[in-house]
């Protein structure tokens, strides 16, 4: 018996294929995640895409083929390997926790600046009844005379007791 697999030339298996020689023959086999017969005369092996076929793979979420295999991942949000015989793909916690975290400061941010504005419209609103008041009641005309009157208390000497007994004789008419 002959073996056909040492020697390229006497076998059509491809590149890609496994020869196994038998009594008196020998077939060629394709690798795992490859399909057809390995034969050089069109039975080329060719990837097979396991994705395309839910029962080929182990994927709970995402399944992405490659060359003579597959790969399973989870998408945004959840977390694990993605196979079935694995972790899988579970809700990311952290993700909503932070979400609830971002939007808890966010409201907090927004709640402050209204209560800024409110208060800030408020104070002008205030200032400008102080100054309508103050134009009711006399408005410059009693600054003025306000004024006046901080000038000639800052110049008016409060004298004591003890000068003003001297200053009048003990208080004598």
């Amino acid at each position: 018996d002959i073996d056909e697999c040492k020697n390229p030339s006497l076998n059509q298996c491809t590149g890609t294929a496994t020869c196994v020689n038998t009594v008196g023959n020998y077939t060629c086999s394709c690798p795992k995640g490859y399909g057809g017969d390995g034969r050089k005369d069109g039975g080329e092996c060719q990837d097979i895409d396991e994705c395309a076929n839910p029962s080929l793979n182990d994927c709970t979420k995402i399944c992405i083929n490659t060359n003579g295999a597959y790969r399973c991942s989870c998408p945004s949000g959840y977390r694990g390997d993605g196979f079935k015989g694995g972790k899988g793909c579970s809700s990311d916690q952290l993700l909503a926790i932070k979400a609830s975290v971002g939007i808890g400061i966010a409201l907090v941010i927004l709640l402050m600046g209204c209560s800024w504005l409110y208060w800030g419209h408020k104070k002008r609103k205030l200032m400008r009844l102080k100054e309508k008041f103050f134009q009711q009641n006399g408005g410059l005309l009693l600054q003025q005379q306000l004024s006046e009157r901080e000038i000639s208390a800052n110049t008016t000497k409060i004298f004591t007791s003890e000068e003003l007994e001297k200053a009048t004789n003990n208080y004598d008419e």
